[in-house]
């Protein structure tokens, strides 16, 4: 379990945006509490991080490297999780 632990901790700390679950803030926005949360994160870049990440152990040491998406039966979605509009 401690191998998965890092593997999913290296794996988020590498990726420089907020998807789905994935939510970053950069350190210099960390304190800037007059902006709302979603103001402060990192916006989704699907030029960039639209891939799978891939984690091996080589040596003792986590190893990242990625694998492309396919998108051709159904296009990405922005996904906010128990959001709500108000009527």
């Amino acid at each position: 379990m401690l191998l998965l632990a890092e593997a999913i901790t290296k794996a988020a700390i590498a990726r420089d945006e907020s998807r789905g679950a994935h939510f970053k803030i950069p350190d210099e926005m960390e304190s800037r509490h007059d902006l709302p949360l979603d103001d402060r994160a990192l916006k989704r870049d699907d030029e960039h991080w639209l891939k799978t990440t891939l984690v091996s152990y080589q040596n003792g040491q986590a190893a990242l490297a990625y694998a492309p998406v396919d998108i051709s039966l159904a296009s990405p979605v922005k996904r906010d999780y128990g959001k709500t509009t108000a009527k």
